[in-house]
């Protein structure tokens, strides 16, 4: 399984690197991330794409266990139960990545201008 950190790294530098792949990402994150990474992201899953502008800053915070009191809700239930994986799982003991001095594109995926 590939870490958050360093599959956030390859998607933020690939869609820097790649104008054709920025686009893809923007308009099918699925099929970019299947490309680049080669996972596929369940679709239980919602995924979005987020393009900081020059006006407009996205902090992307990670989920709030407090919101369910702990409990998985019925789909992601059944993705454990299933034996399915978050292929960005985050853990305690892997913090997140400090941002890039005066990159305002550190919270999401293929940046900003």
């Amino acid at each position: 399984m590939i870490h958050h950190d360093e599959a956030l790294r390859r998607i933020i530098a690939r869609a820097q690197e790649d104008a054709g792949f920025r686009d893809q990402l923007k308009a099918d994150p699925r099929a970019a991330l299947k490309t680049l990474l080669g996972i596929e992201i369940p679709s239980v899953m919602t995924v979005s794409v987020l393009e900081d502008t020059p006006t407009h800053l996205h902090i992307v915070l990670p989920a709030d266990d407090r919101l369910t009191d702990g409990a998985l809700e019925d789909a992601a239930l059944e993705m454990v139960a299933g034996g399915a994986w978050h292929p960005f799982q985050r853990t305690m003991d892997s913090p997140p990545p400090p941002p890039d001095a005066g990159d305002p594109r550190w919270t999401t995926f293929g940046g900003g201008s």
